[in-house]
């Protein structure tokens, strides 16, 4: 049986549109700030990447390898710093690009609730 989801190239797919929240800037440098996966998000593999579905609000996301890293890193309660050390172990470039990249999936993962800031006292 095929899946529905097979060809996805990377985009956000909106079945129904909704609102982004601003939750990114709850702190200015968002470096602290430790995340979690939404309960109503489902996970497929799809090679080395994965499609993530929001079952409340029909979006669905395609992360490519490195994505699919900074997402269950930061679903594992990691913050951004935590997560660069991470991925500065298996890439070479600087610590200040993998910081710039980070925050910018951080950002979208945010955005497309994909991910959740823990509460202050869940941190």
């Amino acid at each position: 049986m095929r899946s529905a989801w097979q060809g996805l190239t990377g985009w956000i797919f909106p079945l129904t549109p909704q609102p982004a929240k601003a939750v990114f800037e709850q702190k200015t440098d968002g470096q602290g700030v430790r995340y979690r996966r939404p309960e109503n998000i489902v996970v497929e593999s799809v090679g080395e990447g994965l499609i993530l579905l929001d079952l409340e609000l029909g979006t669905a996301f395609q992360l490519n390898s490195t994505g699919k890293r900074v997402w269950e890193f930061a679903g594992k309660g990691q913050n951004i710093g935590e997560i660069v050390q991470e991925l500065s172990r298996t890439f070479s470039v600087t610590r200040e690009q993998l910081e710039q990249d980070v925050t910018a999936v951080i950002r979208q993962l945010l955005q497309n609730h994909l991910l959740e800031p823990l509460a202050g006292e869940d941190q």
